[in-house]
């Protein structure tokens, strides 16, 4: 008798336990709690965000960053990581606007091709970053044309 017990209440302590997780997620939902659309690391060929260098330098003293994109209430937004060695300690994450309704892409095709342009600015920095391939990797546009030709293409873009 005394098993059935404990069994009893063990199973009361478990739905006790499952309502505080859904009770903890429905809360975080609705606060407005941001969940990463996607997340890109830097490609080996690329320099570092401009956000990455310390102030006054040109210096590129940052080993690697990603980009997190968010798509939450607030609209339209990314979260730069700038890793500097192996310690936790030595990473700086700077939250960017992004800029139009959505990726630019210079194909006829209505699907989304490669490669993609995002647009990214705060601080009175605004950098270009293409996507090349269907992977996880960013490259920061240098090119003058190409960042000319993706930020005039972003204010036509009509709004989805």
């Amino acid at each position: 008798m005394k098993e059935i017990c404990e069994s009893i209440y063990m199973g009361r302590k478990a739905i006790k336990v499952l309502r505080l997780c859904v009770l903890g997620t429905l809360i975080a939902f609705l606060s407005g709690c941001d969940f990463p659309e996607a997340t890109f690391h830097q490609a080996e060929s690329s320099r570092a965000p401009k956000w990455c260098k310390p102030v006054g330098s040109n210096a590129d003293n940052t080993d690697e960053s990603r980009i997190s994109y968010y798509i939450g209430k607030g609209g339209r937004h990314a979260i730069i990581t700038c890793i500097r060695g192996w310690s936790p300690f030595r990473r700086s994450k700077i939250r960017v606007d992004m800029v139009g309704a959505g990726p630019i892409s210079f194909s006829d095709s209505k699907q989304l091709s490669r490669p993609t342009y995002e647009i990214l600015h705060a601080g009175g920095i605004t950098e270009v970053v293409e996507h090349p391939n269907f992977n996880d990797e960013f490259v920061l546009v240098d090119d003058a044309a190409v960042i000319a030709k993706v930020l005039s293409h972003a204010d036509k873009r009509p709004a989805p």
